[in-house]
């Protein structure tokens, strides 16, 4: 190994490079190797991905890479490295949640296959229930519509029943055809408890209206 001089000045003027030093005695202690520091330069290794790397399989790497450099050496502390560095390539998204918070829950408590299967539902669904919140605040209303238009189309026939008898007393017999229609689909007609008592106004409306007819 090269003592270098001038490598804490080389490591200012090259960022790619670290001044690094090997302390005295740290080869062999008996034999006092080396007998003096060392000053050194190196270099730090980075792991470059595709961008469609599967990112499971990042989270992999990183735990490799986790497990292998964690542990201190000659030129490094516990847990120094792998570590994010200054460079000229973005990090991945998983790579900075992982030096964020380490690897995702999904991957620590379950299986591979079942986290990598969640975690995509999750990244699918997520957005999906987002956009859905809006119109989640509308469905009491819009399940409220659902079941009243029927009811309300069922107001409007009689109602224009209603008005045909008034209108045309003579045609007694099509009216009552009508109104034997109308009685029969109000009976057909199931809605929820809430709106039974719409329907007994129909019933009601009907009730008239064959009283009508058969007191003409």
């Amino acid at each position: 190994m090269m003592s270098t001089a001038q490598a804490e000045a080389i490591s200012k003027r090259l960022p790619e490079l670290t001044n690094v030093v090997l302390p005295r005695g740290l080869i062999n202690l008996e034999r006092d190797e080396p007998r003096e520091n060392v000053q050194l330069l190196a270099t730090a290794n980075s792991l470059l991905v595709r961008k469609d790397l599967h990112p499971a399989l990042q989270y992999l790497l990183l735990e490799a890479m986790r497990e292998a450099h964690s542990p201190p050496g000659p030129f490094s502390r516990q847990g120094e490295f792998p570590a994010v560095m200054p460079q000229d390539l973005p990090l991945s998204q998983q790579a900075e949640r992982f030096y964020r918070s380490g690897r995702p829950w999904l991957y620590q408590y379950t299986n591979f296959w079942l986290a990598v299967l969640l975690d995509r539902l999750a990244f699918i669904l997520i957005p999906v229930l987002l956009a859905l919140i809006p119109i989640l605040r509308y469905a009491p209303s819009l399940y409220t519509w659902l079941h009243r238009r029927r009811i309300w189309r069922l107001h409007r026939e009689i109602a224009e029943l209603d008005f045909r008898v008034s209108d045309a007393p003579e045609m007694k017999d099509a009216h009552r055809a009508r109104l034997a229609e109308l009685e029969s689909q109000v009976r057909a007609l199931r809605v929820p408890l809430p709106f039974e008592d719409e329907v007994y106004h129909l019933r009601s409306h009907l009730s008239l209206l064959r009283t009508r007819l058969d007191a003409a």
